[in-house]
């Protein structure tokens, strides 16, 4: 990935424990930082990853500290606490998960909690080039450039003296980064043949007819099968458009913007209007159950269909399950890109056989429609 560094030799200066807090760009971003930061990490991990056992051992080995992603966790903050007794460096990213389009995600509050309570300092890397080097939508890996650069976020002073408001706060400008304006500077280069592929699965409304789920990618185009709308995703990571009609949304992140809040309008009209007619759906998805990092259970295969207050799925012998919108928790898109959410006390993992339907309008569409509004 050709990664370098910058201001590594505040590492020296502060000596663990202390806390990192990195954004997240792409995949292997807490495994580079592990290279290159010569003291071990204990990054918190989120339970998917502990399914598999040969996985879960590794992990482990390295005192990686499973999460339930976006439930609350007593046992999580235990292992954390003796962490930092064993004067370890505490590995969390605050976005809870990559982006999508290159821009930082909106922080978990209780990151600024947990930094309160450890009353450790914090040091932040901010890594430039990650997404574009491997979005999070492909699969294909683009050599470019990749900094990791490392500044201090908060001292142990300004912990204690700050309230967690002003700590979150802090945080929320310490981690923020646009990679779409850096890369408006840098005009690094990130070629790949296939490097729109699989695009649709963070872009999933057409600007040109508003379709959704219409788009379809192959090599460097992504193309609406409803009008023809068609672009060019090119080697510096933006969009070109072809033919006469122009949108104008030159970039993942301004594609994205715009697609969220029209798709929230969109799920708020039918919300307010209580409308009966489904919203969306999507065919041939295994319906898997669990609980944390229990190993999944395929439970049953079906179609799945959106209404404003519920998810139906639909089996093939004619069952109906019912998800209300509104008792569903820890929403989430995992490995692969499959849906997961949390109903009675029960983990659902949607895995769709179509590599390319998008489990990020499924996240959006159940986060609106909670009141939550869009994660972009």
């Amino acid at each position: 990935y050709n990664v370098r560094t910058e201001n590594m030799d505040l590492l020296e200066r502060i000596p663990p424990p202390y806390v990192l807090l990195p954004n997240h760009q792409m995949t292997w971003d807490p495994f580079i930082l592990n290279t290159l930061i010569k003291d071990p990490v204990f990054f918190v991990t989120s339970d998917i990853q502990f399914r598999n056992k040969f996985v879960a051992f590794l992990l482990k080995f390295v005192g990686a500290i499973p999460k339930s992603k976006f439930i609350s966790d007593f046992e999580t903050i235990r292992l954390i606490m003796a962490a930092k007794k064993q004067n370890g460096i505490i590995g969390i990213f605050p976005e809870g998960r990559r982006t999508w389009d290159g821009h930082t995600n909106k922080l978990i509050y209780s990151t600024a909690k947990l930094v309160k309570l450890l009353k450790l300092p914090v040091i932040v890397p901010i890594l430039k080039g990650g997404y574009l080097s491997l979005p999070r939508w492909s699969k294909y890996r683009r050599r470019g450039s990749m900094i990791f650069s490392f500044k201090q976020g908060l001292s142990v002073e300004e912990v204690t003296s700050m309230t967690t408001d002003q700590v979150f706060n802090r945080l929320e400008e310490l981690i923020e980064w646009d990679e779409t304006e850096y890369q408006r500077k840098e005009m690094i280069v990130f070629d790949h043949p296939k490097r729109a592929q699989f695009l649709e699965l963070a872009l999933f409304v057409c600007p040109s007819c508003k379709s959704i789920a219409s788009l379809k990618s192959k090599g460097t185009e992504l193309q609406c099968s409803v009008c023809n709308h068609s672009v060019t995703y090119n080697k510096y990571g933006f969009i070109e458009e072809k033919g006469e009609r122009r949108i104008g949304l030159d970039s993942v992140r301004a594609w994205n913007l715009w697609q969220m809040e029209y798709f929230s309008s969109l799920l708020l009209e039918k919300k307010t209007a209580k409308s009966s007619e489904p919203i969306m759906s999507d065919k041939r998805i295994w319906l898997n159950v669990g609980y944390r990092a229990r190993p999944l259970k395929k439970f049953r295969f079906g179609n799945m269909v959106l209404y404003y207050d519920r998810i139906e799925f639909r089996t093939m012998k004619g069952d109906i399950l019912t998800f209300p919108i509104d008792e569903i928790e820890g929403t989430n898109v995992q490995i692969k890109e499959k849906v997961e959410f949390y109903y009675d006390n029960i983990l659902y993992h949607c895995n769709f056989l179509s590599r390319r339907v998008s489990g990020y309008k499924w996240m959006n569409a159940i986060s609106i429609l909670q009141g939550n509004g869009y994660i972009a």
